[in-house]
Formats: structure tokens, sequence, C-alpha cells
């Protein structure tokens, strides 16, 4: 048996958060056969709970300095970081998929419409703090690979998204610029996306984003969806939970396809 578990519970944690992920990586690297590609797999994001868009950004930073030490010192290149992304960092203006289904004898045709997962005004800070995440961990990779164009492109882009997500707290939603205040517009999110998709092609043989993953069912949405289905005040706590289930249900995939998304063909 090739797998070791190691349980850490605080890779968000401000202060305990670097030496929890080297001790993964430290275990990681001892059983690497140098001839061997070794691939580490980032795959932290809060959506719900106690300040979850500053934990992600957190678990990131944790990341990239033991990842920064594990790497920097060591001459072998054959080393790749997947991180787990998500449909919520598309561009506002992606579109929907739409396909067409032949229904009874007649064959009469139907259109499915299938909402897009992406940037939207009630998950903008979300989609903010993983795309804070992209940027984070390609950065430290561009370091480690000597591309210090691209450390001196994403520097103030991750410093602004750290701001913005500090200042949203819990508070998920869009909040539109006024004036000439710091906040990060629609737009601009939007021109971030575009823009971490192209580092990721310039940083390929040594990062890589996870993609095609939009809504997945795992235990961990449980706890938060039950709270919210006991404290309803619109619908009966089994309506809530039915109503979460069949709405996400459009754009859903298996747990076991979100993980087929991680291994590149």
């Amino acid at each position: 048996n090739n797998t070791s578990h190691i349980a850490k519970q605080f890779l968000d944690d401000d202060e305990k958060g670097f030496q929890d992920f080297m001790d993964v990586m430290k275990l990681a690297t001892t059983k690497w056969n140098s001839s061997e590609n070794l691939v580490f797999y980032f795959t932290l994001g809060q959506h719900l709970g106690e300040n979850p868009f500053c934990r992600n950004l957190a678990a990131a930073k944790n990341f990239c300095a033991a990842l920064e030490v594990t790497l920097s010192s060591n001459q072998n290149k054959n080393w790749r970081v997947v991180l787990t992304g998500t449909d919520a960092t598309l561009p506002s203006t992606h579109k929907n998929s739409e396909f067409t289904i032949h229904k009874g004898e007649e064959d009469q045709e139907e259109a499915i419409l299938i909402p897009t997962y992406k940037i939207m005004p009630y998950n903008f800070v979300y989609a903010m703090s993983k795309l804070g995440q992209y940027f984070m961990v390609s950065n430290t990779i561009a370091n480690l690979v000597d591309r210090q164009d691209l450390v001196t492109e994403m520097g103030p882009i991750i410093s602004k998204i750290q701001r913005n997500v500090e200042a949203a707290g819990e508070n998920g939603n869009y909040q539109a610029p006024s004036g000439t205040d710091d906040k990060i517009s629609m737009e601009e999110l939007d021109q971030y996306s575009r823009r971490i998709g192209e580092i990721e092609k310039e940083l390929q043989e040594h990062f890589w984003i996870a993609k095609g993953i939009s809504i997945c069912y795992t235990p961990l949405h449980a706890k938060p969806w039950t709270e919210k289905a006991l404290t309803s005040t619109s619908l009966s706590s089994k309506a809530f939970a039915l109503e979460q289930v069949v709405t996400r249900m459009k754009n859903a995939i298996s747990i076991e396809q979100a993980v087929d998304c991680h291994f590149p063909v």
C-alpha cells in the first residue's frame, strides 16, 4: 500500500497552516522517486461557514509558503501543482449551454438550457477568493521557474484581491465600485478570470487548474444546508432541502466526474 493519511486541522490557519502543509510535503518528498512526477493537489475552497473567503486565501498563502520552501532548493523539475478549480470563476459573460432533445412519437424538438455556474452577483466574493488562490499559486510557481515577468504582473492583482476579500468579510455579494474606492468591479474580475487562463498556459509544465467543476454534491454540503433548512422562515425544512437539490441539479456533476477533472488527458 503506497497510501499515507495525515490528519491536519489547521491548513487555513494563519499561524499553524504553514507547518501543517510542510509536514505533508515533507512526507511526499521523502517518498519521491526523482524519475517520476511529484504532483501536489491543492483542493481547499470554502463557500460557507466562518469567514470562508479569507480562509480560502489563508490556505493558499500557507500552501504557497510551504511549496516555496520545499521546491526552491530542489534541482529536480519533475513536479506539478494541480489546483481544484470551479466554474464559479468563469467570466460573467460566459454563455449558458444549450442542447436539443427529441420527444414523443412525432419526434418534437425541445431546447434544454443548462445554466452556467460563473461569476455572478450572489457568489462574487467566493469567485474572487478562488481566483485569488489561482493567482497566488501560479505566482509562487512563476517564481520557482524564474518567470519574474509574471511575478511582477501578478503581485498587484493578488494584493488587490486580498484587500477586497478582507473588506467583504462574510458578505459574498457583489458591491459595485463607487467613486474612487478600491473595489473590484464585475468587469475587472472577468479580466482576471481570462488572464489566469493565459498564465496557466504559460506555466502548464508545472501548473494546472482542474476545470469543468460546477456543483458537486458532497457531505460537506450537509451541515450548512441543514442549518439553513432548520432556520428557514419561508419554507419548511424538507421543502428548503428539496429546493436546494432541484435548483442545483441543472448543472451538478458527480463526485467521480469531479475527481476525473484533476487528471489531464
